[in-house]
């Protein structure tokens, strides 16, 4: 007898960029029928060239499947939402079908207020909840390179409903390399990584360098801590404070002098793209603070010069 789990995932995964493109591979290589949607001339382009990563973790390249849109009669069992945060709106009416003919969505993307909309538009109990920690970069030619070892992911229901497809997405990706976790706490995972993100992008964005190089400075090590002050104090008064051992942690990785890594807004703004997630990373936790009279003169600074560079690029 063939039971639901023993049926490989329908997958369609929105966007084939560099988190897309990767984990889209990563379901591929683990059996699960993948279909990318796409932008028409992304279509084309993967039509002739495949999906190719490039990893230490092991290469794929395939003849991935493309869609330029999906109607009520395609079935699938999960979104995998791999958008920026600002194109969310288009991607909730390109992913609608889906959901409406029975699939749920998990999103990787930064940010809470994604997950707000996402209910808002499907209801709570259709939304998954992820997080991906990986250095993903989506190449001029198309490829996928992921720079170094190191790729976690945390897979949780947010709700009764998808326990059961949490484990599936959990057990699927745990046959490639790279850490796979499934959390009972996804909800704290989330805003945890939002600390972290919030609190790199604010110092190697505003600094334009690497944890390294902002470190190497004599104020250095005093800026990247009350970037992180500033994040915490903004979660804990959205009544989501982090744990100790959660903060020790972002804090041991953001205060690693030998640590060359820097924000993918940051890498954004190196190669001059004009559309950052800016509001998504920094402004969505501007007006927690905002709202609750908390002092963020980092954060707000960043935000403005993010908001300037926009602009400027506009």
């Amino acid at each position: 007898m063939t039971t639901t789990s023993d049926k490989p995932m329908n997958v369609l995964v929105l966007g084939a960029g560099a988190i897309g493109g990767y984990y889209g591979a990563r379901l591929h290589e683990a059996g699960a029928q993948v279909t990318f949607l796409v932008r028409p001339a992304r279509a084309r382009h993967i039509e002739e060239t495949g999906i190719c990563v490039k990893s230490q973790l092991g290469d794929v390249r395939w003849a991935a499947r493309t869609a330029t849109r999906i109607d009520g009669h395609n079935t699938y069992d999960l979104v995998l939402l791999a958008c920026k945060g600002f194109d969310l709106d288009s991607a909730i009416d390109a992913i609608a079908p889906a959901v409406t003919a029975g699939a749920c969505v998990l999103p990787f993307l930064n940010g809470m207020g994604a997950y707000k909309r996402l209910d808002g538009a499907f209801g709570k109990a259709r939304i998954l909840g992820g997080a991906a920690y990986i250095a993903v970069e989506l190449l001029s030619q198309g490829h996928v390179m992921h720079y170094g070892v190191s790729d976690k992911v945390v897979i949780g229901a947010r709700s009764r409903e998808t326990l059961d497809l949490a484990s599936r997405v959990h057990v699927a990706l745990a046959k490639s390399g790279g850490q796979r976790l499934l959390s009972h706490h996804i909800d704290e995972v989330l805003w945890n990584k939002w600390v972290m993100i919030a609190a790199g992008a604010a110092v190697t964005c505003l600094s334009r360098g690497t944890i390294a190089e902002v470190l190497a400075t004599p104020g250095g090590a005093q800026f990247v801590r009350r970037a992180i002050n500033e994040c915490c104090a903004g979660v804990a008064a959205a009544e989501m404070p982090l744990a100790q051992s959660e903060r020790q942690a972002i804090e041991e990785r953001l205060l690693d002098g030998s640590s060359n890594w820097a924000s993918s807004m940051k890498r954004d703004m190196d190669r001059g793209i004009s559309r950052i997630e800016s509001e998504a990373i920094l402004g969505d936790l501007v007006r927690i603070g905002k709202v609750h009279a908390i002092d963020q003169p980092i954060l707000l600074a960043a935000l403005t010069h993010l908001q300037v560079y926009e602009t400027q690029r506009s």
